[in-house]
């Protein structure tokens, strides 16, 4: 079930963009104990692209649309939903935003809402949604599908985050411009690319997000970093993973460490079983005090 929340402008270029909720939870982020409410930021040149696509070929599938939704991308309405700072927009290797089977999960939800269109503002009371659907203490919030918080204006993101939490939720969020966003600091985690953007972050007060390649870390974690407990690797030694909404370690700033998720793309499985084989990887994930962590291979 998805709806729309709030339209407005970009707080990244000052162009339309709309806020929709859904849900039901992609199985991998989804928890066992948890429901989770998840929000995508989309630009409405984005929206009114599929629209015009629904009606052009009222019996197309999500997947047959993603081109429409990966042409917009690429065309520049993703300069209203992400900012800069994301070294992935610049690449073109956003696994949510470049990925033709990823983006079926906005397709589907654009095209699950139909009173798009009319004034800016609040659409529905984010609390009151909430509150109505079921989701209350212990449940989480998933910012974002698609998008970031920071392309929300900061008067509206407070009023999202403060409404759902109210509840009791707590967040699954993260954003990419957090030099610019201290006030999400509280309820985000700071989307790092590199070992320096992590330690900045931190000296900033923020809990960081890092996906390094497996080469990159070798076999030893950095100081103060935990491995993300919904990741392969860590999988690969513990023998099961534990879903984003039972966790609840990427919920923003507090005393809990920083997070590192180990890059696992198309190719990367099969590349660091390679490295492994060859010497060049053990296959034991350390931290600094030489306990184990995960594994690059099942053990």
């Amino acid at each position: 079930m998805n709806h729309l929340i709030w339209q407005g402008r970009s707080a990244l270029n000052g162009e339309p963009v709309a806020l929709i909720s859904k849900t039901s939870g992609n199985k991998k982020v989804k928890g066992k104990r948890s429901n989770i409410l998840a929000f995508a930021v989309i630009p409405m040149a984005t929206i009114d692209a599929i629209k015009a696509d629904e009606v052009k070929r009222p019996g197309a599938t999500p997947i047959q649309r993603s081109k429409v939704y990966l042409a917009s991308m690429k065309s520049g309405a993703i300069d209203s939903a992400c900012d800069d700072a994301c070294e992935h927009k610049g690449t073109l290797k956003c696994y949510a935003q470049f990925n033709a089977q990823s983006v079926t999960e906005p397709v589907s939800m654009i095209l699950g809402v139909n009173d798009f269109g009319g004034r800016n503002g609040w659409k529905l009371s984010p609390k009151k949604l909430a509150s109505a659907l079921g989701y209350g203490a212990g449940d989480k919030f998933r910012l974002m599908i698609v998008g970031s918080t920071g392309a929300l204006p900061e008067h509206i993101s407070t009023r999202l985050i403060n409404d759902l939490e109210s509840l009791g939720m707590r967040s699954l969020a993260y954003v990419e411009n957090w030099r610019a966003r201290s006030d999400l600091r509280g309820s985000h985690m700071a989307s790092c690319y590199s070992l320096a953007d992590v330690r900045e972050a931190e000296s900033l007060g923020w809990r960081a997000f890092w996906s390094p390649a497996a080469e990159d870390i070798g076999n030893t974690m950095p100081d103060g970093m935990l491995l993300c407990p919904g990741s392969k690797y860590y999988e690969n030694l513990k023998g099961k993973r534990i879903g984003c909404g039972d966790c609840g370690l990427c919920d923003g700033a507090s005393n809990k460490s920083s997070i590192i998720n180990i890059r696992h793309g198309n190719g990367d499985s099969s590349r660091v079983s390679g490295l492994v084989r060859r010497g060049a990887l053990s296959n034991m994930i350390l931290n600094n005090s030489g306990r184990a962590m995960g594994a690059y291979v099942g053990v």
